[in-house]
């Protein structure tokens, strides 16, 4: 089906680009400058430009270049040509276009085309000889219209189009309407998008080529006219390929006209609704584009758009979050109902109440969403209810419609029509922050015993608002405390993982935050996906987790350190309590790297106490343990730590190492890891020294080799010195007990090998390609 503007372009036996162009120039008042506008796009530039005579062709052709618009430019030609052309002969037309660098057959052909165009139009009804000009520059004495338009059609005039001027608007508009696909916009290094996702170069032959400038140190003198700054967006007649792709004959435009011309083409998308403090109402993101083209990024009303969600944002962000500023009778009366409610919760947290947010986001529903949508799945038990409730609150005068809220206008205008028949409505009662149904408790949400390996760890709920053991209590020995892991506990309970999660949301930046709102449906759909990133071995915590959700939801990277420092409430938060054998409480407290920390520096100091006083069990643990002098390996396989007895609860240890002294090496045992460990790294020495005697031994006969060195080495030591420093330089290095690490508590495989005896042991060899004796025969 053809519309109007189709009927009329068939009626126009010419091209569609020209004749579209022609069509708007008819509304514009602007066909004369567009006929020949468009004539000249028809045909080759008439201008010319000799390799030899360049800048003389520059410097003609800058009498009629327009600094904004290369269209202009070729008026401005056509303008000069014509000022006298009835009075001037062929010899005369040739030179002046010579004289310009003009081409006269193109030029003829100019004319020829545009006559063609001017018998179309003249043919047609409805068409008007119209100008830009028309009156300007004129004596209003002078009635005849070609009078008045030759007046003022000269090249001086159409340079003094500049953009902002209606003349300009009217032609270029009028060449845009034919040319919608070939509009750029300029980018950060200087080239152009057009549409179509092109990336295209200005040709340099055109006005708006900005050539790159050159510091030159020149004397002062008077400042020049400032040079117009690049074209923010451009239309081109023709987009090119050469060694690259260009825009020729280009004109800078207002990106407006595009969307005023092409509103037929643009392709409309909504995207990031938000809740405008400012503006009292939910405004989204709009984007206009055309042929891929971005033209325009605004904020408009998303009530029209999708009216459900944006009372849903309203509700939320305007409503529950407290942010409506315009002075009405219920919100401050629901203030005043929902501090008193927060002061309950505060003081006693009563299990009567729920969720605040969610309990008024429940009532607001009930009462503004639209009608003509259904509610989604998750929230049919909450906005949904039926009876004669439903049809109370429904129940509008004059069967008026609800078509949603999403502005303050909006509301007061609802909130003043309703409260004719109901002078309550919207005010809030205190039975609506109660549940209606008891909820039962759910076991798989809430267990009753924590796993851990091959044990059940037993979980205690208690409803103590404000005191120490509020929440959720996990009963632990000593040992089972030292082997928890803060995921463990926050996957401890997953009834509290939703609203742990909805209270890390809030606590995110606000740019991030926003992208997520409504925060509490947000909150519900990622405890779901998260369970898949908590079935991970080993789990990672919540916050990594959650963190690792939303970095694929917003496709921003989210570090979990934005929530340290930000703590939950104490009741999401489980409290470890550590238990001796009696059922005694050793230390309690809801952070584990304070608790193990607590319970490790008391463990230390108890058995440092205990060490010093030589009591009964201490004997009978070196009795046990102790071992006499000897060169070898001769402890079996030794602990990293025993029990010696237990004060207070505490079970106070003792830490097996090595001695060495004048008689060997002993085990004796420490009251630290620490003291352990020093002690061990001097008894490792004497166990190596002794297992290696023999090569050794060997290895000091073969450092007598250094004499070799001769009078090289008398400049550094004596040669008996040297000898000594290289020979205990090597034992030091390969009996160092620190290189061993963590040092081995079994029998070590060197027992082994020297048990058999020095022929069972090759002699060190050096190959002759080390560095020095010492690292060389050390590898060896």
């Amino acid at each position: 089906m053809l519309t109007d503007l189709g009927r009329d372009l068939a009626h126009l036996p010419v091209d569609p680009t020209v004749g579209r162009m022609v069509l708007q120039a008819r509304q514009e008042k602007c066909v004369r400058e567009v006929l020949v506008i468009a004539a000249a796009l028809s045909i080759q530039d008439p201008r010319e430009r000799p390799l030899d005579a360049q800048q003389k062709a520059d410097a003609a052709h800058r009498r009629f270049t327009h600094p904004d618009s290369d269209f202009l430019t070729l008026l401005s030609i056509w303008e000069a040509y014509h000022d006298d052309f009835e009075t001037m002969t062929l010899g005369k037309l040739r030179k002046f276009c010579s004289s310009h660098y003009l081409s006269f057959m193109r030029m003829r052909e100019w004319r020829d085309v545009h006559a063609q165009l001017v018998d179309v139009i003249e043919s047609r009804e409805g068409f008007d000889d119209s100008s830009v000009f028309d009156g300007a520059g004129a004596d209003p004495r002078d009635a005849g219209r070609a009078a008045r338009r030759k007046a003022a059609a000269t090249p001086e005039s159409v340079r003094d189009l500049v953009p902002g001027l209606p003349g300009y608007r009217a032609i270029h508009r009028s060449i845009l309407a034919g040319l919608l696909g070939n509009i750029a916009t300029r980018l950060d290094d200087g080239t152009y998008h057009a549409a179509h996702d092109r990336k295209v170069a200005v040709f340099p032959g055109s006005a708006l080529f900005e050539r790159p400038q050159r510091e030159k140190v020149v004397a002062p003198r008077k400042e020049a006219p400032a040079k117009p700054k690049a074209a923010r967006w451009l239309m081109a007649s023709e987009i090119m390929e050469t060694g690259r792709v260009y825009a020729r004959t280009c004109a800078r435009i207002d990106p407006q006209w595009a969307l005023d011309l092409g509103a037929h083409l643009l392709r409309v998308s909504h995207s990031e609704p938000f809740w405008s403090v400012e503006g009292g109402r939910v405004l989204v993101k709009e984007r206009r584009r055309l042929y891929n083209l971005e033209l325009d990024t605004r904020s408009v009303g998303y009530g029209k758009i999708d009216p459900r969600h944006a009372t849903e944002i309203f509700i939320r962000e305007g409503l529950v979050g407290d942010t409506v500023t315009f002075p009405l009778d219920f919100i401050a009366h629901n203030r005043r109902l929902r501090e008193k409610a927060e002061t309950v919760l505060t003081r006693l947290r009563a299990a009567g109440y729920m969720n605040l947010d969610e309990a008024l986001y429940r009532f607001y529903a009930r009462r503004l969403l639209p009608e003509t949508a259904p509610a989604s799945a998750g929230e049919a038990g909450a906005v949904a209810p039926s009876g004669p409730a439903r049809a109370e609150e429904r129940a509008v005068e004059g069967n008026r419609p609800n078509l949603g809220v999403s502005s303050v206008p909006e509301l007061v205008d609802l909130v003043r029509h309703r409260q004719m028949t109901e002078p309550k409505f919207l005010f809030l009662d205190e039975d609506d922050l109660k549940p209606q149904v008891e909820e039962t408790p759910d076991h798989a949400a809430f267990p009753e015993s924590l796993p851990i390996e091959n044990r059940a760890l037993p979980l205690n709920y208690a409803y103590k608002p404000g005191q120490e053991d509020d929440g959720v209590t996990l009963r632990v020995g000593l040992e089972e405390a030292a082997e928890l892991t803060p995921a463990t506990l926050d996957w401890a309970v997953p009834g509290h993982l939703r609203e742990k999660i909805e209270l890390m949301l809030k606590a995110l930046p606000k740019e991030q935050r926003r992208t997520l709102i409504p925060l509490a449906e947000t909150a519900q759909k990622i405890t779901g996906e998260i369970q898949l990133v908590a079935a991970r071995q080993p789990p990672p915590t919540l916050a990594a987790a959650l963190a690792e959700v939303l970095t694929q939801k917003l496709g921003v990277r989210i570090d979990p350190r934005v929530w340290d420092g930000k703590t939950l409430p104490d009741h999401l938060r489980v409290r470890v309590e550590v238990v001796d054998q009696r059922g005694a409480v050793l230390g309690a407290s809801r952070e584990l790297a304070e608790l193990q920390q607590q319970l490790g520096t008391k463990q230390r100091e108890v058995s440092q106490r205990a060490a010093k006083t030589d009591s009964a069990a201490w004997r009978a643990a070196r009795e046990k343990w102790e071992t006499a002098p000897a060169g070898e390996w001769k402890f079996g396989n030794l602990p990293e730590s025993v029990v010696v007895t237990e004060q207070a609860g505490v079970p106070v240890r003792a830490y097996p190492g090595l001695l060495a002294n004048d008689a060997g090496v002993a085990v004796r045992l420490f009251a630290t890891p620490e003291e352990a460990l020093a002690a061990t790294r001097g008894g490792l020495r004497r166990l190596l020294e002794t297992a290696l005697r023999y090569e050794l031994g060997w290895l000091e006969k073969d450092l007598r080799d250094l004499r070799a060195i001769g009078t090289l080495a008398v400049t550094l030591a004596p040669l008996e010195k040297l000898q000594a420093d290289a020979l205990d330089s090597v034992r030091r290095w390969v009996t160092d007990g620190g290189r061993v690490g963590a040092w081995p508590r079994t029998v070590p495989p060197s027992r082994r090998r020297t048990s058999r005896g020095r022929s069972a042991t090759p002699r060190p060899t050096c190959a002759g390609s080390c560095r020095s004796w010492s690292t060389g025969c050390a590898r060896s």
